[in-house]
């Protein structure tokens, strides 16, 4: 399985060699796609939150306070375990979404949560998968910095990158580590396939995400640091 991983990673870093617009293209498209699966999660908790018996249309005051629900129950899954892939996601997506979110400061709570969850599932040695969500975590973080590239630097960005790589290579230490003792035998095989899937998913949007950033850097709406 490890090696299948290292295999596909070096195709998907030859993918991502096109150009920059193209780069960018996908990596919009992806992120649109891993959007989409948690849109649909959220808006059928919104219908269930929301479905009433009383024939009167719900006040602000009581969507506000479904949507509140939302969110905690959300926060609660995540924190059961903050490594978990889809509880992450999730979560990140209610706090990054004006319609849904409850917060007043969305994307300063998106980052922080980003942040927690990076430094929580790196400090895991015993399972490849939280490293999964820590590259995902980074990768999100990157796409709230490319939504306003005047608010950050390169410099900035490709930190995040480099947590995204060493996210992913942390995935494949560990893989190899499970392949030798045999804890992959423990795992399903269509589990071991959809973590397979998510390892490529997140590469690629990794080469994606670099094609951004050679595109952005310098355009004079791209943050600049400070002496």
């Amino acid at each position: 399985h490890a090696e299948h991983c290292e295999h596909d990673h070096d195709e998907d870093h030859a993918i991502g060699g096109t150009s920059a617009g193209a780069d960018s293209s996908k990596h919009q498209e992806q992120a649109a796609k891993k959007s989409s699966s948690y849109r649909d999660l959220l808006d059928e908790l919104n219908k269930v939150a929301s479905t009433r018996t009383n024939p009167k249309a719900a006040t602000k005051a009581h969507l506000f306070d479904m949507r509140r629900q939302i969110e905690n129950k959300l926060g609660f899954a995540y924190e059961l375990d903050p490594s978990h892939y889809g509880n992450y996601n999730s979560y990140h997506f209610f706090l990054t979404e004006p319609q849904l979110g409850t917060r007043p400061e969305l994307t300063p709570g998106a980052a922080k949560l980003a942040d927690s969850t990076i430094d929580y599932c790196l400090r895991r040695n015993d399972d490849p998968r939280p490293a999964l969500t820590a590259a995902a975590a980074a990768e999100n973080e990157l796409e709230l910095m490319f939504s306003e590239p005047a608010r950050f630097t390169k410099e900035q960005m490709m930190n995040r990158l480099s947590i995204v790589d060493f996210s992913l290579a942390r995935h494949k230490e560990i893989s190899k580590q499970w392949l030798e003792n045999g804890n992959w035998e423990l795992i399903s095989p269509m589990r071991q396939e959809e973590i397979f899937n998510r390892f490529k998913f997140l590469s690629r949007v990794r080469d994606a995400a670099e094609g951004t950033i050679r595109r952005l850097d310098g355009q004079p709406n791209l943050g600049q640091a400070s002496n």
